[in-house]
């Protein structure tokens, strides 16, 4: 399944927290999970918003990497005929001690990458209620056809018993119409819940990818339990809270701040620091000279 390890903790009970706006018979579903899991791997929405995400982070890694050291190694070797021997090489070691627009392009990045996580999670929280609208509008219709396949079975005996009693002499024929209205509605009604269930079985097929057959039959039999808090003002408070979208937004909004303090960030100095190692060896005049050294520097550009 396609989801970040982090957001493995808090996805069932956001499920199970926004549950109650369907049906509470959520939990006879078996298959609901197994489904839902599956259509993460192919809905194109939460895919594009978790595959930025991936990239994100790997550019916030790429921008981290400035503030490690670098090490860089040279060396050569000459000779020839009628020249002297001449062997050299050396390493150098850099680093970065203060630079203002590294730091506040990595503070950018950082809020980027989290605004790219809370549009993730966003788009995951909007699949889920994609699909379980889908998944629970099915099996309410296939409920729903059932019961008014059943009840046209009973108007279809109701009206044969009508028409006996009424050769009978016991009923009027007014009795006997009044039955065969009955059937005929429930005939109807049974032919628009068909249509409206290849409708629901088609909306389920296109977010999940799947050819939608049955789902577990939905129970009358639960209970009703009250969301909490049970407050309207600590529901706002919540939202504003946990809304992905509100903390994507403000995140964007640090990282323009950070960006920005990234460009007047070039007007202020930068300190580095180098370790230089030099090592050469040669002949002159029928000698071999060997030459090493150390050197150290700490540099201070101003702008």
């Amino acid at each position: 399944m396609l989801l970040p390890r982090r957001l493995c903790r808090i996805k069932y009970s956001i499920v199970s927290g926004m549950s109650f706006l369907f049906l509470p018979s959520m939990l006879l579903a078996s298959q609901f999970s197994s489904l839902f899991e599956t259509t993460l791997t192919t809905d194109h929405q939460y895919l594009n918003k978790l595959y930025t995400e991936h990239s994100v982070q790997d550019a916030t890694a790429i921008n981290r990497a400035k503030f490690f050291p670098t090490i860089g190694a040279y060396g050569s070797y000459t000779k020839a005929s009628q020249m002297p021997l001449s062997l050299s090489y050396g390493l150098t070691i850099s680093q970065s001690i203060i630079n203002f627009n590294n730091i506040f392009n990595q503070a950018s990045a950082d809020e980027n990458k989290r605004a790219a996580f809370y549009n993730m999670l966003s788009a995951w929280q909007d699949l889920a209620a994609r699909f379980s609208s889908a998944y629970f509008s099915m099996g309410a219709q296939q409920a729903g056809l059932l019961l008014d396949q059943q009840s046209l079975k009973l108007d279809n005996k109701i009206t044969a018993i009508t028409t006996f009693r009424y050769h009978a002499g016991q009923i009027t024929h007014a009795d006997m119409d009044t039955a065969k209205l009955n059937a005929l509605s429930d005939q109807a009604q049974v032919i628009a819940d068909q249509a409206k269930m290849v409708q629901a079985k088609t909306a389920l097929t296109l977010i999940t990818a799947q050819e939608a057959t049955t789902v577990p039959a939905l129970s009358v039999h639960f209970k009703l339990v009250a969301p909490k808090p049970n407050q309207y003002s600590q529901w706002q408070q919540l939202a504003l809270h946990q809304n992905p979208l509100l903390r994507a937004d403000w995140f964007h909004t640090q990282s323009l701040h950070s960006a920005l303090s990234a460009i007047n960030s070039t007007y202020l100095p930068t300190v580095d620091a180098n370790l230089n190692y030099a090592n050469g060896q040669y002949d002159a005049s029928g000698h071999n000279v060997h030459n090493s050294s150390w050197t150290g520097a700490l540099n201070l550009n101003m702008p």
